[in-house]
């Protein structure tokens, strides 16, 4: 019998010859996921190869956001950045208002197409990391993204819009269809886009706030997108994110939000943290 294991999707022999039903492997990393099969051999040269599982360890104790922005009135933020790669300085905040947030706390909403909260990236881990924050739609969202121009959608988070983009850039976006959305996240290498992608099969009420995380894991491979701590979307790992720029909550304004105008996802948002390991929901 040979045991096969490890972090990749095709793992590779770590154990042959075994005659036991188990093998007990060890000194595995934390928030990890693992891959393994057994492939049985009869002794007459025939074999048959099981299917393929898989686990994820655990974290290693207590893991604390390194950044929170809990809107309660105020942004966790500075009063303007410039960006070094745009060279632009701008507020940190515009047109936004506070509300009601996710738990009877204070949220902050974003009131027109062209709103945005900015922080640097200097929170984010390159190689691992979570992004999580609340969002809750407004009564008419699908109305609005299905009137405006092309492109039907908004940027939940981002980083460079539609302009030229830095290695390690990332996006959260939601595209409209009729009462439907989708949700996408990518990263960009210097070279190209990598997607998660879901269906344009979810009508959001504008009753509840949806909790929505975006991760990325050189040792796992992925990029990840999960609603409500489902996983909805992912693809390949592609890439470090950079930690030299700036993103927002909305959509980055430089360049007077060249060539499509301006298209940040009105709504509330609530409870931003962000991590410097990959969590599994």
């Amino acid at each position: 019998m040979m045991y096969i294991f490890g972090t990749l999707e095709n793992p590779t022999l770590v154990k042959e010859g075994n005659t036991t039903t188990s093998y007990t492997v060890e000194n595995l990393n934390p928030n990890t996921k693992y891959y393994w099969k057994v492939v049985a051999k009869d002794g007459k040269g025939g074999q048959t190869s099981g299917p393929a599982w898989s686990f994820t360890t655990k974290s290693s104790g207590t893991v604390s956001p390194v950044f929170e922005d809990h809107f309660e009135g105020y942004t966790n933020n500075a009063n303007q950045y410039t960006s070094s790669y745009y060279g632009e300085t701008i507020s940190s905040v515009r047109n936004v208002t506070y509300t009601q947030g996710v738990s009877g706390s204070i949220g902050v909403h974003l009131n027109y197409f062209d709103s945005y909260i900015c922080y640097p990236t200097s929170y984010l881990n390159p190689t691992e990391g979570t992004i999580i924050f609340y969002f809750k739609p407004d009564p008419n969202m699908y109305e609005i993204y299905n009137g405006i121009n092309d492109p039907k959608g908004g940027f939940l988070m981002d980083t460079v819009g539609w302009l030229g983009a830095f290695s390690g850039s990332f996006c959260i976006w939601a595209s409209f269809s009729g009462g439907y959305n989708n949700f996408s996240a990518g990263t960009w290498s210097g070279s190209g886009w990598s997607y998660a992608v879901t269906d344009c099969n979810y009508s959001l009420s504008p009753y509840k706030f949806y909790k929505i995380a975006f991760t990325w894991s050189a040792n796992q491979g992925k990029i990840k997108l999960y609603l409500d701590n489902s996983l909805i979307a992912e693809a390949s790992y592609n890439t470090q994110l950079d930690n030299q720029q700036l993103f927002f909550i909305g959509q980055n304004p430089f360049g007077d939000y060249w060539p499509y105008g301006p298209h940040a996802m009105i709504g509330t948002y609530d409870e931003l943290q962000i991590y410097d390991v990959a969590l599994e929901f």
